[in-house]
C-alpha cells in the first residue's frame, strides 16, 4: 500500500476489513504526533448488566478520543538469503 496516512474523518480501516475479520493492525498518528502501532477490534453485540450494547469497532489501547490519522502496516523485509 502506498505510504499515506488516512483521517479518521475520512474513513477508518475496517471500510475496507476482509469478510469476518474481527481485528484489523495498523499505524497511528495519535493528537500528540505519536506514531506507534494499534488495532480496531470488533466487539460483537453483548448484554451486560440488563443493558444491551450493538457490535462496534473499536480502538485498541484505549484511544479511540486520540487517532487521528492511520495507515495500512507495511510488508514485512525480503528475508530471503543473499545469492
Amino acid at each position: 500500500p502506498p505510504n499515506e496516512w488516512v483521517s479518521v474523518e475520512e474513513r477508518l480501516p475496517e471500510d475496507y476489513a476482509p469478510a469476518r475479520r474481527k481485528q484489523i493492525t495498523v499505524l497511528v498518528c495519535s493528537k500528540a504526533g505519536r506514531v506507534s502501532t494499534a488495532s480496531r477490534v470488533y466487539e460483537p453485540e453483548r448484554e451486560y448488566c440488563g443493558k444491551v450494547y450493538p457490535a462496534r469497532w473499536c480502538w485498541s489501547k484505549l484511544m479511540n478520543n486520540y487517532v487521528t490519522h492511520w495507515m495500512p502496516m507495511p510488508a514485512p523485509p525480503d528475508r530471503r538469503p543473499p545469492e
